[in-house]
């Protein structure tokens, strides 16, 4: 679901790449669009994160492959990026969060090399490594706080280097620079998002899930 308020749901059925598709709907419960991504290329999907800009337009990024989607406001979706250099090897996640900037951006984090990307909107091939003052473990979530201050959920896989970071840039998010640290060893968060400057993470346990179990507990931890 969409932190922006768009009420944007993404779906996936599970780890074997056979749906990628997101649907939205309005805040009656009507559906608006259904759009099938996973037949815009070949090869396995993991639709997982999704952004919307100031014209209504949504943006997913795609675990499995180096791309990321882009769905108009009527649900017709297309390949907004499409870059080898961004897809992971065989059996890796890839591309992850998404969030996009007011200054016609998206920042998206890449789980399996520790990186966030910036992408400009009207130039996407041209996207960059964002150069940071700290490691990132795993990089999930994203949310920017204000323009200048970006939340990010280093899950590290639910191992002991588990966080939330968050990052200040003062040049564009050309660098940026790590201010505050959430640490949460041992567990598996993904997705962040705030209410009234209070910052809320869920812990999701796909670790569990991603082995072969199962579980029915899940929770969400509020980031002091």
């Amino acid at each position: 679901i969409d932190h922006s308020g768009k009420n944007v749901l993404i779906t996936n059925s599970n780890f074997n790449g056979s749906l990628a598709a997101l649907v939205a709907y309005d805040l009656s419960g009507k559906l608006v669009f259904n759009a099938n991504l996973g037949i815009l290329s070949s090869g396995g999907h993991f639709a997982n994160d999704v952004a919307v800009d100031n014209l209504g337009n949504s943006y997913v990024t795609d675990s499995y492959a180096g791309i990321i989607y882009k769905i108009d406001p009527s649900g017709n979706a297309t390949i907004f990026l499409n870059s080898p250099e961004l897809a992971p090897a065989p059996n890796n996640f890839g591309l992850n969060g998404i969030d996009y900037h007011p200054k016609g951006f998206l920042i998206v984090s890449r789980s399996d090399n520790n990186t966030l990307y910036k992408i400009p909107l009207n130039d996407p091939e041209n996207f960059s490594a964002i150069e940071l003052s700290d490691q990132l473990f795993s990089p999930d979530g994203l949310y920017f706080k204000n323009p200048n201050e970006l939340l990010v959920v280093s899950n590290n896989f639910g191992g002991d280097n588990s966080r939330v970071q968050t990052f200040r840039s003062q040049d564009a998010w050309k660098t940026a620079t790590l201010t505050d640290e959430f640490l949460s060893p041992g567990e598996f968060i993904t997705t962040v998002t705030v209410k009234r400057n209070d910052a809320y993470v869920l812990s999701a346990h796909l670790d569990i899930f991603s082995s072969g179990g199962s579980t029915d507990v899940f929770s969400i931890l509020r980031v002091k």
